[in-house]
């Protein structure tokens, strides 16, 4: 089969984009041929160039209506048997699929927008749309597939959905490590939202007592400033270490001295519907991973994770301390890490094509 996806943007913009390169390759593998419709910028260049080289880019710039057209042209060209949506919106070409109708048209859901404060009713909006317009629906998420299910069922579609989560690439492989201190990792945008104050407190609670214990953060946002204060004003610069960005191919170096991985979660609809893309960029390393019995990860790590109550942050350090007693015995069952990686997904998505 050839396929197409579309994406738009800089692939660490979105997180849904690295399903492009991650399946795409694994879906070359399998003897299929893809091509990825992409911003024309560096680091796009060389994520293909690392992580896809048997794709077929095709590199596109300029304004909104020039990337349509350029779009377009390629679609025409290619002729695809089947079309991958990133994401639904315009610059991925939403609501032209009429333009292209011997394709197999897919779009991806990995959250439920409807379900934020700001244009909810644009978002409950645009979803329909996109569920009127494509008959194959994969959710990145159960809750999702739920959802869109009933969504359906409400305005009688006949929708074929899948549930396939995110994956990790390959080249997140452990190495061996060697460090004199505990350590915490937490990788996520410093926004409010995602938990870092939370973890940071719960952090806070447990260095005090246990000895030898680090915490690590990745990731940058609005709170980036703030946070570097945060760890200030607490006298914890020796335990904290405040990293800011990290690019990709230097992931591995951190993950690989983490003992314990950390992703927080909010009793919300919206954190019961998406699906954090980090939980599974954890998984490789086969260390414990706290969070909460909501949505996603607590479909994909069941038994093996290591959960507190949502907004609790005595109970988070409850959590992190008992993961950091586990952490030297912790290894997942045989097969539960490949089950979880991109080739397995570019195989479920070609039965689920080839079954159509």
């Amino acid at each position: 089969m050839r396929f197409l996806f579309i994406t738009h943007s800089a692939f660490s913009q979105y997180s849904c984009y690295k399903r492009a390169i991650g399946t795409g390759e694994a879906l070359t593998a399998l003897g299929h041929e893809v091509y990825i419709l992409v911003k024309d910028c560096a680091e796009n260049r060389t994520r293909i160039g690392e992580e896809a080289p048997h794709c077929n880019p095709i590199y596109v710039n300029g304004g909104i209506f020039r990337e349509i057209v350029a779009k377009l042209r390629a679609l025409w060209r290619v002729r695809p048997d089947v079309i991958y949506l990133s994401a639904f919106s315009v610059h991925n070409l939403a609501g032209m699929h009429f333009l292209f109708p011997r394709a197999r048209s897919i779009i991806e859901f990995n959250e439920l927008y409807s379900e934020y404060p700001r244009k909810r009713r644009n978002w409950a909006l645009w979803e329909l749309i996109a569920l009127f317009e494509h008959k194959y629906i994969l959710c990145a998420s159960m809750f999702l597939v739920r959802h869109f299910s009933e969504v359906s069922r409400k305005y009688f579609l006949k929708r074929n959905i899948v549930y396939l989560p995110f994956a990790f690439p390959d080249y997140l492989r452990p190495s061996r490590s060697i460090h004199e201190r505990k350590t915490i990792l937490f990788m996520a945008s410093l926004w409010k939202g995602y938990g870092i104050y939370e973890v940071l407190q719960a952090f806070e609670l447990i260095v005090r007592k246990e000895a030898g214990v680090a915490l690590e953060v990745i990731g940058k946002g609005e709170e980036y400033e703030r946070v570097k204060e945060w760890v200030e004003e607490h006298k914890l610069n020796d335990d904290i270490h405040v990293c800011g960005f990290v690019a990709e191919q230097d992931l591995n170096e951190h993950f690989s001295k983490a003992d314990v991985f950390v992703s927080p979660m909010h009793d919300t609809l919206q954190d019961r519907a998406r699906c954090p893309s980090k939980i599974f960029y954890y998984i490789p390393y086969q260390k414990p991973i706290v969070t909460c019995k909501i949505g996603n990860p607590f479909d994909v790590l069941g038994e093996y994770g290591f959960y507190y109550r949502p907004d609790d942050v005595e109970d988070m350090a409850r959590a992190f301390i008992k993961a950091i007693e586990a952490c030297d015995d912790f290894a997942y069952p045989d097969g539960f890490v490949a089950q979880h990686s991109w080739a397995s997904r570019a195989k479920e998505l070609e039965k689920w094509m080839t079954n159509e």
